[in-house]
């Protein structure tokens, strides 16, 4: 098992030098989205990888469903646990204008959007008070959820949760693979 700590390692160093590749090229918002797609594909890497060399150890009646979803879960954990760390630190040290420019950017759509002949009169039609709405409010309102959305706590919270909810159903599917198609 020690090989497959070794690939989750390799893969979580791997995405962080992807990550800042695209941070020194000043592409991080681009960066940003292929980290996420990178991340799906090393959990599922980190997965396969660990119930191959566990299953190079043990024979299948050896081990059971749950007993590789664990060691799955484990190693993939370790990836996202260091990935996440990695993560706040991009966030608060390395790159702390990252959110604050998907606000400015949240911003300048709703603006633009707003400025559509009728888009206007849409919103205000749908508000519970349309008297009171004006474009200044809509911009101030959208500034102010996505400040709370896009905060480094809510990101992480979000990221976590994601992660892990990609890894568990990547080990769940990954050991039926192996169970039943795989080592049979």
């Amino acid at each position: 098992m020690k090989k497959a700590r070794s690939i989750a390692l390799t893969l979580a160093l791997i995405w962080i030098l992807v990550k800042l590749v695209f941070f020194f090229l000043g592409r991080s918002s681009f960066g940003y989205e292929v980290g996420v797609l990178v991340n799906m594909l090393f959990i599922l890497i980190t997965i396969a990888a660990t119930l191959w060399f566990k299953y190079k150890e043990v024979t299948l009646a050896d081990s059971t469903f749950l007993d590789d979803l664990k060691d799955g879960m484990k190693h993939a954990g370790m990836y996202i646990i260091i990935v996440l760390a990695f993560t706040f630190l991009f966030l608060k040290v390395i790159e702390p204008d990252f959110l604050e420019s998907k606000v400015r950017e949240g911003v300048q759509a709703m603006t633009e959007h707003l400025e559509i002949p009728g888009n206007f009169e849409k919103i205000k039609a749908e508000s519970p008070a349309p008297d009171t709405v004006t474009k200044e409010y809509i911009i101030e309102r959208t500034e102010e959820t996505r400040r709370q959305l896009l905060s480094v706590g809510v990101t992480m919270s979000l990221s976590l949760f994601a992660l892990f909810a990609v890894s568990m159903l990547y080990a769940v599917l990954t050991t039926l693979l192996f169970r039943k198609v795989l080592l049979k």
